[in-house]
């Protein structure tokens, strides 16, 4: 890249999940001279996602359940299923709490009525 000889040993990193959308003139030779392309997790590897973003959850999610979720998540990486597992974990705190939601501001709790 323009400027960068100059300066020493200088490594720069980009990354994307749409490769399609990246000006061809930065993919040119002596841009960026390597790609790596890493596919989106298979089931299994989305079953241990799953498992990674829940391990912590009381009462643990049975196995059963994280087979048919990493089943239905084709096409989802990493960052989408840990997205799944915040907002399931924000709706089980809706209907366990429902008070945290009468107001206008999302998320204010009253620690006193709970």
């Amino acid at each position: 890249m323009d400027g960068l000889d100059s300066r020493g040993e200088i490594v720069v990193i980009g990354a994307t999940n749409r490769l399609d959308s990246i000006d061809p003139a930065l993919r040119r030779p002596g841009r960026f001279d390597r790609e790596f392309l890493f596919s989106l997790p298979d089931k299994d590897a989305r079953k241990e996602i799953l498992k990674i973003h829940t391990r912590d959850w009381d009462p643990k999610p049975l196995d059963i359940f994280l087979e048919e979720l990493a089943e239905n998540c084709v096409g989802y990486c990493g960052a989408d299923i840990k997205s799944i597992c915040s907002e399931a974990a924000l709706c089980a705190l809706r209907r366990r709490y429902p008070q945290i939601y009468t107001t206008s501001e999302k998320l204010q709790l009253d620690l006193s009525s709970i």
